[in-house]
């Protein structure tokens, strides 16, 4: 397995020791951990705005119109 060596503020490592000790997990492991999930929002974030530029772009060709935030408001009573 690879190694790495990275730098962390202080109290970000504070509480990476804390956490540790309150788990008895190793800190490679708990940062392993923190950075695959990090890393798997930062893909569904990615994968998100694929979505959402398809959806404009689909929305735009369409043809239909905006309905403005105020006019929405207005009907909902709000």
């Amino acid at each position: 397995m690879p190694a790495i060596c990275v730098s962390i503020k202080t109290d970000v490592y504070i509480g990476l020791e804390k956490a540790a000790a309150e788990t008895g997990l190793k800190k490679s492991t708990i940062t392993e951990m923190a950075l695959k999930q990090y890393l798997a929002e930062m893909e569904e974030d990615r994968e998100d705005a694929v979505i959402a530029k398809k959806a404009w772009t689909d929305f735009e060709k369409s043809g239909k119109k905006t309905i403005p935030a105020e006019e929405v408001y207005r009907e909902l009573g709000l």
